[in-house]
């Protein structure tokens, strides 16, 4: 009697803990979607701020906004099977697009923090333009699609719509997302030495982007 009482008790208090981690997961979702939701749109509308960086940024939200959607409404859709793929490489793209524009912005913080003159500044604009686009969404594609051609079985699991842990197949997110820790690791270490070598007088600071534009 007493050993089922304990695991009756033990299944009570991990049912409360799976339900309030739940509660918390939802209520955090729910939060970010409504804060991305309000920071695109002000991307979108305030044309006083629109440059380069927030351009990065709004890119940025938009992905995050879209997986965080996408999560909670499709995660545990695991029939039938091939949908629950699709989800998985949705879900896929989603995360490793966000990964890469956050690269991006690390590139563009660390450019910037080498480029320190009116005219390399703007060139870096220009430059920025026309790279983000093309590698912020086709190189998660890319990524993906190799993915689901090698491995399509390891996309969805019994339990959720996501990448499979067999054979090392989750490495396909874990790969790159630890890639781009470690390379913007490096950008932010390096920005970070350029601006005290600006504050020590050994380089002149960047004027802003707009002032490096002329008037429209």
């Amino acid at each position: 009697m007493s050993i089922s009482k304990g695991k009756k008790e033990l299944s009570s208090t991990y049912g409360l803990k799976v339900s309030t981690l739940t509660v918390i997961t939802y209520v955090g979702l729910s939060l970010s979607l409504l804060c991305l939701l309000l920071a695109a749109l002000t991307f979108l509308v305030c044309k006083a701020i629109q440059n380069t960086s927030t351009s990065l940024d709004l890119h940025l939200s938009l992905c995050l906004f879209l997986a965080h959607l996408l999560f909670p409404m499709a995660i545990d859709k695991t029939e039938p099977e091939v949908l629950c793929a699709i989800i998985a490489g949705a879900l896929h793209y989603l995360y490793l697009a966000s990964f890469t524009w956050m690269l991006l912005e690390g590139l563009h913080l660390f450019l910037t923090a080498r480029n320190l003159t009116v005219v390399n500044y703007s060139t870096l604009s220009k430059f920025m333009k026309k790279l983000m686009l093309h590698v912020g969404y086709s190189v998660p594609a890319v990524i993906v699609v190799i993915s689901a051609d090698f491995r399509p079985s390891l996309y969805g699991t019994p339990a959720r719509c996501w990448l499979s842990t067999q054979k090392g197949f989750i490495w396909t997110f874990l790969g790159p997302v630890c890639t781009i820790f470690s390379i913007n690791l490096a950008f932010v270490l390096d920005s970070e030495n350029q601006a005290l070598l600006t504050q020590q007088g050994y380089v002149h600071p960047p004027e802003q982007e707009d002032s490096a534009q002329s008037p429209q």
